[in-house]
């Protein structure tokens, strides 16, 4: 089984999604969701983070799900709140594609009808479907139905 590690950081600098294998049965749910704050706060340290929210998720369990620091001075970050990270999401949604292409589950000249099948170009000459490439890309040229 996987374990799904999401981490939000403050000020839109970065966000990871990371699978890492399961731990053993034997772990604690609160020995894992302690080291996990300790990597967090460590990071925060280093990165000169502000805040962060971390979630983390074995399969459909979660592990931890806690919010470290300051979103403004002298306002606590909770899990109930959401980093707006406008164009930084390219970046890691980038990221985590080259890490699936660096797996074999995909390459840049897949098309995204696999999960997709209905999305097709917006008003263009072009007929081809639509590449994963062209997605992270961002054109406005995707009709998704509802």
């Amino acid at each position: 089984m996987k374990t799904s590690i999401t981490v939000a950081f403050s000020l839109g600098l970065s966000a990871v999604s990371l699978n890492a294998r399961a731990t053993s049965a034997a772990t604690s749910q609160s020995a894992q969701a302690s080291a996990i704050a300790t990597i967090v706060q460590n990071a925060m340290k280093t990165e000169h983070l502000w805040a962060v929210i971390v979630k983390v998720t074995q399969g459909d369990k979660v592990i931890t799900s806690q919010a470290f620091g300051e979103s403004m001075t002298g306002v606590p970050a909770t899990t109930a709140m959401h980093f707006p990270n406008g164009a930084v999401a390219f970046a890691y949604v980038s990221t985590l594609l080259m890490e699936f292409v660096d797996e074999h589950k995909v390459t840049l000249d897949d098309t995204i009808d696999r999960w997709m099948p209905r999305t097709r170009r917006r008003a263009s000459d072009r007929k081809e479907l639509i590449t994963v490439v062209e997605v992270v890309e961002a054109e406005d040229y995707l009709d998704i139905p509802s």
